[in-house]
């Protein structure tokens, strides 16, 4: 196990601190679409087991991808999964997903 790599998506109040535990185990890819924020995290990472970036492809990388994205409460009371969507349907996931469809990818949201 300790040979995979899991992938984090969105590294918020929920992702960072995942990135950061499975990186005591794993090797992390630690997604983010805010340039800044990864600049940030590149400037404070003294951990060899977690890359920051913010290049899609990457996550072709990884064995499991967990999707730390928002999903505010609509005024319905209802989870708003547009963040969820919008990466779902990303061109690099969609294709990292019918790649592995054979292998049990495992995506966690």
């Amino acid at each position: 196990m300790k040979t995979k790599t899991v992938c984090i998506i969105g590294l918020g109040y929920v992702g960072l601190p995942l990135a950061k535990a499975f990186s005591k185990h794993l090797s992390v890819i630690g997604f983010d679409i805010d340039k800044e924020k990864i600049r940030t995290l590149h400037n404070v990472n003294n951990e060899n087991s977690i890359e920051f970036t913010t290049d899609p492809s990457k996550i072709n990388e990884a064995d499991f991808i967990l999707i730390c994205v928002p999903t505010p409460v609509t005024k319905s009371k209802e989870p708003d999964l547009r963040y969820v969507k919008l990466f779902c349907f990303a061109k690099t996931f969609t294709k990292k997903c019918l790649r592995y469809q054979q292998q049990k990818l495992l995506v966690k949201i």
